[in-house]
Formats: C-alpha cells, structure tokens, sequence
C-alpha cells in the first residue's frame, strides 16, 4: 500500500496525520479506538517514509491541482485523455479485439439468473461511462451519453452435441471477448452460459474505453450488494456517486489547460531526459512455427517468504509494492548487466473520490530505477521507492504526453520502452458474492498487448501470488517459467542479505545472458534521435497527423514502416488526407513516398499520379537477387512492406499488381497478366533463377508465372504459396438445410441478432457480387476486349476482374515439375474444410514444402506474427541456394 493509500484509509477512520509544526515529528488527531495495535505499528515503521512524503506535499502546495468538482451539466461531455488515445488506437483497427478487458467467474450454485440479470442494470446505469457511447463526427470522437446503459444479460447454452461441457462454455466465453466493439453503439456485453443446471459462467466483456482492471474492484462489490438486496426486496445500499466519470474527465481538460501541468511535465523530463537503451529480453531463438498467443505462467510466494519481504520492505521504508517491482526490474536488467531499467505500472487512484467509480483511469506510468554503482538491495528499494513516489505525485501527466518527455533520449521510435508492465494489488479483487453460490474468479482474453511480459501481482493478506503473462510468439514456455523461477528465487535471497549488492543476488548466469544476446542480435547502444523538424505548411499538416497515428512525435525524414506502419494505419492515414483534401491517394504510394517530406511534396503537387506501373519496388536495394511477390485478390501490397524490412539488408523486394489507377491495359486472365508481370521483372532481373512468390489469389498467377518461365528456360529457384490454395481445396462442411439452420441459431445465440443479421446481409451481398454482377461484368469484360477496347472506369473492379480470371484459370492448369513452398497460417477459418498441401498435389510434380505461420489469413503479415513469417521465408531462400 502506498503512503497515500494508507494515509487515506486513515482519514476515512477518522485519524488526521500532519507534520508538527517546527519539528521533524508527526501529529496525530483520531477518535477514541481508531488506531489499534496494528495501525500503531505500521505507523512507526513507515514515519520516515510519511514524513518525507507530507514534507514534499507541502513544498508542492503552490502548485496543487484543482479540487474535483462536477461538470457544468450545459457544457458538452468529453473523453478523458485516456479514452481519447483508446477510441483512436480503436479506430484504426474496427475488427480489433485487443482492447476488450474482460471479467468472468464460475458459478457453481443456485443463481438467480433473473435476478442477476436486474441487478447487473442497475450497477450499470450507475456509472456514466457505461451509458455512454463514442461516435465519430467528422472523423473525432465525441460522447452521447444515454439515460440507461442497456446491458442486457444473454442467455447462452453450452455445447448440446457432447464433449466436456465447461470446455465448450469457455470457448463461447473467448469468443464474446474476441468480438471487436463498435463504439457507436457498444461498450459492454454481458452474457451467462449455462455448463449444467447448476453450474454457469459469468462473462462480462467491456472495450477499455469505459473499463481498466481497477474498476473490477467497485464493479463486483456493487454488483454483489445489489444483488443481495433484491434477493431480500430492498433497496441496494449503495453510496450516492457524488462525482461522476465525466466529471473527473472535465476536471481533467481543465487542468491540462492551466499552468500546473508544467510543474509535472518538468518531473517527466527531468526523470526521462537522459539516455536510455532498451533491456534485452530472454526472447525464444527458433522460427516460431508452432502456437501463437498468450500464455499465463501462474506463481505464489509461500507465508513465511512474504513476511520476510515484509519485514524488509518496512526497513528500507518502502511498501510491498515497491520491493516486488524493485526485484522484477533487477531481474531484467541482470540478463543484459544493464544499469536501469525502465518497467511501466499502473498506480492506485490517489484521489479518494474516484475509487467507486468504474471507468478507464489506467495510465501506464514509466518507473526508471538507476542501478549504477551495484547499489545493495537495501539502496536499491530507497531508489525504487523514491521512483515510484515521483510517479505517483506526477501521474496526472497523460501517458501520451510523458511519452513525449521519454522520446527525447531514444531513437524516435519508441520500440524497445514498451517491454514489461507491472500490477499490484495490495489487496486482491474481492469475491463475487451472490448468496449461496460459489464464485470463482476466472481469466479471460489478454491484457495490455501493447508490452512484451506483463507481470500481475497481488497481496492476499498471507501470502504473494500472480501470473507472468507472455506471448508464446516472443518467448517459449520455458523461457517464462526460467523467468518466474528466477523472480522467486530472488525474492525469497533478498531479505537475508539486505546489505549485499542487489546484482550480485540476482540468479542470471553467463549462459543466459549469452543466450538473451544472440537472440535479440546484440541490440545496439542508443542511438543519437536525427530528428527533423517540419517547415512547410503541409509538412507540419502531416507531422501532426502522423504523429496522432502513431502516438508519438515524429520527423519529416521518418520512414512509415520503420515507425512500424502497416496497412491498417495506411489505410487510416490516406482516408484522413482523403478527408482533408480531396486526394484519393492509392496506398502503394508510401513506397515511393514513405516519409513526410515526400508526401508532402506529393500532395502539393495537384497532378500526381503514381509513376509505377505494376512491378513496385517496395526494398529495390541489395545484392541478393530478388524476391518477386504477386498481390492477393484485392491487388494490395501494402502489407508486403513490413516484410520487406525484415528480411536480410542485401535482399531486395518487389510487389506485383495490376495497377487499377494506371492508364495502360487491364488484364483479365491469368496467363496474360503472367506474361505481363514476367516482361516487368525482366526490368530488373533479366534472368534466373527466379524467386517466385504469390499471396492468395496471387499465387495462381505465380503458378503461372513459374510456368512460363520455365518454358522460355529460365529457371526458377522458389516458387512460394502464401496461403494460396489450389482451386477448390478449400471448402465449405456439406451441410443440411436443418444443418445451417441450427448454425446461424447458434450465431444469434452468441452474438445477439444485430449481428446475425449483418452475417446475412454479408452473404446476400456476396451472392450478388459473386454470381450475378461477376458474369454481366466477364460478358462485357470479353466484348470489350473483342473490339479492342479498353475497359471504362465502371468495370474496372479488380475483385471482380480477378475472381472471374481465377474461375476461367482452373479448369486449364497444366502440371508444374519443379517444386514449390507452401505457407500456411496456423488459425484457419471455421467450417470450413482444409485439403492436404492445400490440393496442390493435384499438380506439382516435385516436392511440396509446408511451413506453418502464426496467426489468420490477413494476420501473418502483422507484428509479431510477421517476424516469424520473415525467418521463414529466409530459410526457404537458403535452402534454394540464393
């Protein structure tokens, strides 16, 4: 517990502790009976630690942050500075789930479903942000707040066709947490599913806009005091909510507004202002090829253990909190004999009133620990705790904006900082209580994605106990449980040797270290910003929207994958410059224009166009000969640039598309657009061996590309099937009429009939497009061909115009002798049925390779999924001998 939480939950008791005046001494003023043994202790250790804390508050007094107090109820509502990055990290990924936080228990009892089902409305009109919703008018967000949260609890059954029921429960428990949110209508969903009669999951799924971790506190003890009192038809007893979350987020707008922000912002950049390099994590050295997701690697610290962390942390005048963040710090630092270190944590709500409220308060405070000097662990915790005392004084500051301050001592890009987050709580979440049912709390989804390994921490009141949380993309399951062993071990040495240099306790061996560095490629010492301020009117223009899409201040000469672009933040890029200024840009434009000053050159010229023509050099540069990759059905390759990155310096890489903004032929084959695509990496290779690779639908035409060449006698070293299938190799399960009927009330079961109905609509559409449209559009695509034509703008739908090339290609395909690569992405649609080697050996002659590949169809290309696709690709081209 920190200070200012034990000196709260004093005030709450009654008991005023203040500095005497003149005199390095505390004053006490409490009611008769307020302060037993116990609290008399704590008091006695913890006098040096209060006194410092009260002697610094009252240095800070001019500066002291607005008293909170309600909105003016005619002024707009606002987001919090919180919720604002949310709802834009949100809007560019719609489909994403990644910021859901989900709560769920076990129900093994006599609930009352209906019962629960009043009680959890209730709890939710209580609090404003889960009756309110985030629209965007004019591509901003903006609040709508409702007089009712409408969180209806559904009713769902578990598996009727067998298999272990509870399995079948929690995997419709995932699957409500892996539905993305659509802000404008939804923040929460609530669901029950029935295991047996008796027994029944408790899901409760909100985006983060409305929801952190720490809200699960407020949430479950109204929940289970309204509850209780319906059951005995009363009132909930309930304290009236005097300041809301929408009052605490117009206070907020108000004092970043006001001169006191300076005082914090000056803190951020004092403690963030000198270098800093990134520690090297213990990351798993193979390819990859196996799971891909998020692990749990659970722990407990015995009693005994406890009480002696305890014991020391009152003796350096530090909490629990900051002995156990200390430790993990040193931990990571050992694997690299680094000298700080650098851990995010969430602190506790240091303003009373807040702490009933449900809402996004989370804000990811960056603790830097100096450990220069071989300080001993008892320095070491004097060090921490004064770190964490200054964050918490300073956590107002947004996140964002002490982001800012940290950026001024990295290399522009902010990778490496977000590595580990820590949470503790110095209590745990408290039990749902609903009667006579056992509860058990369970874990759902994942947490806070955007960091490497995020440790949880809680004090039971006996003993310590937690989870390492991991992505198995990064770190093997040993390489988590060596972690946790290890934090253990030097837990349970510190309080026996607290005189002793905290590094020289830490369990890292030489071997591991060695290990840690060649796996993360000896990451290099920092290195100097090469920042580039704008200084054109469009420069400044894009550097703002950039820097929005990015969450950080970026310079004019910065490249858009280097920052870590990828198609969807393209996508949200060009549609805002769309917005803006009429230009409908094609996305491969940030291959030739990647940084601001060239795209700002490109939008002040009114009559640009794109100068390629279908080959696009996405990395032209390097000695090795060329990769050459064919677009998928929609002809995009932005996706291919984060690839490209990846692989070897000297491995160039080029797209191939049709090109629908260019002014030269459409093509409308597939043996034509091969011969057009190999005339184009004639340009550039003018002979093989050829690297052949194509993605989805692109690989029919690598196919035929391979074809060809191999018939001019050029030969080909790869040929490379990226979740391309041979025609017809995957398909939908036959099934009945009753079959599909049964399905889609499944569907509705599960995700609420909106969302039934926008799946048929989806087919419907499909129907339309594929059949009907597809046939008129190939009809006219041939008589313009016949007349020698070429086709006006209404035809040219390159969806349209591919697919019916792909049905035309199917049923001409000749047998390949050379051998090909098939890659595959581990998570595959459902329903669906998968052909062996994807049915090419229906036509190759020669040997077919299968690699797997973490994630979906469209996920393999993006972090960190596409780091293991680019190590595979690299042993497809050393085993060709390129």
């Amino acid at each position: 517990m920190t200070v200012l939480d034990f000196l709260s939950d004093l005030r709450e008791k009654g008991v005023v502790v203040s500095l005497a005046p003149g005199d390095d001494q505390l004053k006490i003023s409490a009611p008769k009976g307020a302060i037993d043994a116990t609290t008399r202790d704590e008091l006695a250790a913890r006098k040096p630690e209060i006194i410092r804390f009260l002697t610094e508050a009252a240095q800070r007094q001019s500066d002291a942050l607005p008293p909170l107090t309600r909105a003016d109820p005619d002024a707009p509502p606002r987001l919090s500075t919180a919720q604002d990055r949310v709802w834009r990290l949100q809007a560019m990924a719609p489909d994403s789930a990644t910021l859901n936080v989900s709560v769920a228990w076990e129900l093994r009892g006599p609930v009352d479903l209906a019962v629960l089902a009043e009680a959890l409305q209730l709890v939710a009109d209580r609090h404003d942000p889960l009756r309110c919703r985030f629209p965007a008018v004019d591509r901003q967000p903006t609040v709508v707040v409702h007089d009712a949260a409408e969180l209806p609890l559904q009713r769902l059954a578990g598996s009727p066709t067998g298999g272990d029921p509870l399995d079948a429960a929690l995997e419709i428990a995932e699957s409500l947490v892996a539905q993305p949110f659509d802000l404008a209508h939804e923040v929460a969903r609530a669901a029950v599913i029935a295991v047996s009669e008796s027994h029944h999951l408790l899901v409760l799924v909100f985006h983060q806009i409305v929801f952190d971790w720490g809200a699960a506190t407020p949430l479950v003890r109204d929940l289970s005091a309204t509850y209780a009192a319906i059951i005995d038809g009363s009132a909930p007893k309930l304290d009236p909510i005097e300041i809301g979350y929408l009052d605490y987020a117009g206070w907020q707008h108000g004092w970043l507004g006001s001169s006191a922000i300076s005082t914090q912002a000056e803190y951020w950049k004092h403690q963030l202002g000198r270098p800093y390099r990134p520690l090297p994590l213990p990351v798993r050295t193979d390819a990859g090829i196996g799971e891909s997701g998020s692990r749990t690697r659970h722990f407990r610290l015995a009693e005994a253990a406890t009480d002696d962390l305890r014991i020391l942390s009152r003796s350096a005048g530090a909490t629990l909190y900051m002995t156990l963040l200390g430790a993990w710090q040193t931990l990571l630092a050992g694997y690299g004999d680094r000298d700080d270190a650098i851990v995010f944590t969430l602190l506790g709500l240091k303003r009373p009133e807040l702490k009933t409220l449900i809402g996004l308060f989370a804000n990811p405070l960056p603790i830097r620990v100096d450990l220069a000097g071989d300080p001993s662990v008892t320095e070491l915790l004097s060090r921490v705790s004064d770190a964490a005392l200054g964050a918490y004084r300073n956590q107002d500051l947004p996140l964002d904006q002490v982001i800012d301050q940290l950026r001024l001592s990295t290399d522009g890009t902010g990778i490496g900082l977000f590595q580990s987050l820590f949470i503790f709580q110095h209590e745990p979440t408290p039990e749902l209580d609903l009667g006579d049912v056992e509860t058990e709390l369970l874990t759902l989804g994942r947490h806070a994605d955007a960091f490497d390994l995020r440790l949880f921490a809680e004090d039971t009141g006996t003993e310590i106990r937690g989870w390492l949380e991991y992505d198995t993309s990064r770190f093997s399951p040993d390489v988590a449980e060596r972690l946790v062993d290890q934090y253990l071990q030097l837990l349970e040495t510190m309080p026996a040797e607290p005189a002793a240099a905290a590094a020289s306790l830490v369990p890292v061996t030489d071997g591991d270290r060695a290990a840690t560095a060649a796996a993360s490629g000896g990451r290099s010492d920092e290195t100097p910003p090469g920042f580039a301020p704008p200084e054109t009117e469009m420069e400044v223009e894009l550097a703002a929207l950039w820097g929005r899409i990015f969450d950080r201040e970026v310079g004019v000469d910065d490249d858009f994958f280097a920052l870590g672009g990828h198609s969807l933040l393209a996508v949200s890029l060009f549609a805002e410059i769309e917005s803006r200024h009429g230009r409908t840009l094609p996305l491969a434009t940030l291959f030739e224009a990647p940084t601001i000053r060239a795209l700002a050159r490109v939008l002040e010229q009114a009559d640009w166009r794109l100068q390629w023509t279908s080959l696009v050099p996405i990395k032209p540069d390097g000695a090795r000969p060329p990769v050459f990759c064919v677009a998928a059905l929609g002809d995009e390759i932005i996706q291919f640039g984060e690839l490209a990155e990846l692989l070897h310096p000297e491995q160039p890489f080029y797209g191939l598309q049709q090109g629908l903004d260019r002014s030269d032929e459409i093509r409308t084959t597939i043996p034509e657009i091969a011969a057009h695509y190999i005339r184009e990496i004639r340009a550039v290779q003018p002979h093989g061996p050829h690297v052949i690779a194509g993605y989805c639908f692109g690989g029919l035409i690598a196919y035929e590309m391979a074809q060809q060449l191999e018939a001019a006698g050029e030969p080909v070293a790869a040929l490379v099937m990226i979740e391309a299938e041979y025609p017809g190799a995957i398909h939908l399960e036959p099934t009945t009429p009753l079959q599909r009927l049964r399905r889609a009330a499944s569907v509705t079961r599960r995700s609420g009939p909106v969302a039934a109905l926008r799946q048929v609509q989806k087919r419907i559409g499909k129907l339309w497009r594929w059949t009907i449209w597809t046939r008129l559009r190939h009809r006219l695509h041939r008589a313009f061909d016949a007349m020698g034509l070429g086709l006006p703008d209404v035809l040219k739908d390159i969806l349209q115009i591919n697919a019916q090339a792909a049905d035309d290609y199917a049923p001409v395909m000749q047998p390949y002798g050379g051998d090909i690569s098939v890659l595959r992405a581990e998570l595959m649609t459902p329903d669906y049925i998968y052909e062996d080697l994807l049915g090419w050996d229906a036509v190759v002659e020669g040997r077919i390779e299968t690699y797997w590949l973490p994630g979906d169809h469209e996920g393999i290309w993006k972090t960190p999924n596409v780091q293991v696709f680019a190590k595979v690709l690299e042993q497809i081209l050393e085993e060709s001998s390129l």
